[in-house]
Formats: C-alpha cells, sequence, structure tokens
C-alpha cells in the first residue's frame, strides 16, 4: 500500500476541527485546480500574483487543507485566485494528481513578498497515537529551528549549521516511514488516499 498525503475526500471531524482552530466560523470548501504551465508548488503567492497580471481578478489568502488517512490532517498557507467572475481557483499544483484543492479562507492573514511572511503549518491528530504526535512535534521543531536562524537581512534564508538542521530533517524522516508500518483496521480510511475504508481497498 502506497502511503500519501493528499487532498480530504471528505469534510470528516478531523478536517472541521482543524478549520475550527485555524479560523473558527469559516467553512472550507473544494476549489478546481488549474495549475500554471512550468509554475512551483511552494510558490503559490507568486502563481497567483502572475494570474492577476494575466487574467486580473485578486487573490484570496487562505490554507489549503490536506491529510495522512487516519493519522492528521493539516492546513498549509496558501493563496487561491479569484477570477474576474468570482470563481476561486487554485493556480498552483498539488504535491499529487488531485484535480481540485480543499480550501479555508483567512481574511485575517495576507503574505508579503517583500517581507515574506512565513507561517507554520496547523496540524491535528487524526490518531492518538505516540508516533504521530512525535511527527507532529519534529515539524513543528523544524520551523522553530528555521524562525531562530532566519537571516534579519533577508527572510528567505537560514544561518544554520547544517549538521544540526539535517538531523532534524532526518529525525521527520525516521518518523514518517515509522507512521507508514503503523497497524491500520479494516474500517480505518485507507492510507492511499482513495476516501475509501482499507477493507474495501488496499486490504482487500
Amino acid at each position: 500500500m502506497t502511503v500519501r498525503q493528499g487532498i480530504p475526500k471528505k469534510l470528516h471531524q478531523g478536517v472541521t476541527t482543524l478549520c475550527a482552530k485555524i479560523n473558527p466560523g469559516t467553512a472550507p470548501f473544494y476549489v478546481p485546480i488549474y495549475a500554471l504551465p512550468g509554475v512551483g508548488a511552494t510558490d503559490c503567492f507568486l502563481n497567483v500574483q502572475k494570474q492577476i497580471a494575466s487574467q486580473g481578478g485578486s487573490i484570496v489568502h487562505g490554507w489549503r487543507i490536506t491529510e495522512l488517512p487516519g493519522l492528521f490532517v493539516e492546513g498549509e498557507f496558501h493563496g487561491v485566485w479569484l477570477s474576474p467572475a468570482g470563481e476561486h481557483i487554485d493556480v498552483t499544483p498539488s504535491q499529487g494528481v488531485e484535480s481540485q484543492a480543499l480550501f479555508l479562507p483567512d481574511a485575517g492573514k495576507t503574505f508579503d513578498e517583500l517581507t515574506f511572511t512565513r507561517r507554520d503549518n496547523v496540524r491535528q491528530p487524526l490518531k492518538d497515537h505516540p508516533t504521530v504526535h512525535a511527527f507532529l512535534a519534529q515539524c513543528e521543531a523544524i520551523y522553530r529551528y528555521q524562525e531562530a536562524h532566519t537571516d534579519p537581512r533577508n527572510p528567505r534564508l537560514f544561518t544554520i549549521k547544517e549538521s544540526d538542521y539535517e538531523r532534524l530533517l532526518q529525525r521527520k524522516t525516521d518518523l514518517a516511514h515509522q507512521l507508514t508500518l503503523l497497524p491500520i483496521s479494516r474500517n480505518d480510511p485507507c492510507r492511499c488516499g482513495s476516501g475509501l475504508k482499507y477493507k474495501k481497498c488496499c486490504g482487500k
């Protein structure tokens, strides 16, 4: 079974709990992904600005919601394009092959390319297991390390000890591998991201 983090197929309780933590009173919704040719998966704000320059419209700030089914759900600060016709479109490719993204608007937060405002992902465990909690804690530790070692002259750069940073990343990789080995029951969501129960998907 391939374990893959992707867009939640349903607005289950874990998703709604995460969204309430991020931006209470606002509901997420699915938007189509029409990625611009040749753009990067991590350059959403720049991608939207390119689309605005070409087609008009505006940017909507918020969070792209993904999950590792049955283990955790995660929100990444993100921007989508609001077309002149009023349609929300994600012009940035996903890490997988999804044709739509789950987006939570958040008008209270913006992104400035000049100051390069960095925001940590927001995470919610779906499984109460030490490995899940350790993985999420490691993700937060990496963000705190980046923040503590940001170059004050250029917020896009870090002044780090390479060995320390590599150690943090390796620990995250090790924990990610341990996540793939956690037992899964027949009625759990399949970790391949199909949206089906394990017994009706990879557990057949």
